[in-house]
């Protein structure tokens, strides 16, 4: 009999045992839980603000793009501009020529004038 309540015994410390380490496995199960719960929480946290990014980079994207399109047009625009501008100045240096001249032309008529004048 003190073979079987010394047996007893151990089995009871080896009881005890298991329930610490049960108890243990549990509280790590448990922490591990609810770390993995805060990760999941937290990737989905990330993956959501990842698609707001992204939708952020799409939209500017597209700004630039138009942004882009309206550059081109104004380009256009002012060589359009610079050439009717050339093509006016052109246009300008050609009337003062002609001005020049009719100015000389009136300047030798006046002076001829002049001269048959002082003749007579």
């Amino acid at each position: 009999t003190a073979g079987i309540v010394a047996e007893a015994q151990n089995v009871q410390v080896m009881v005890s045992h298991l329930h610490q380490s049960i108890a243990a496995l549990l509280k790590n199960y448990v922490s591990t839980s609810s770390q993995v719960s805060e990760y999941h929480q937290r990737l989905g946290t990330s993956q959501d603000e990842l698609i707001q990014s992204q939708s952020g980079i799409a939209n500017q994207l597209k700004l630039i793009e138009q942004l882009q399109h309206q550059l081109k047009n104004l380009e256009s625009k002012l060589t359009d501009q610079s050439m009717e501008y050339q093509m006016c100045n052109d246009e300008l240096r050609d009337k003062k020529q002609e001005l020049d001249d009719a100015n000389n032309k009136i300047s030798s008529l006046i002076q001829q004038v002049e001269s048959l004048a002082n003749k007579e």
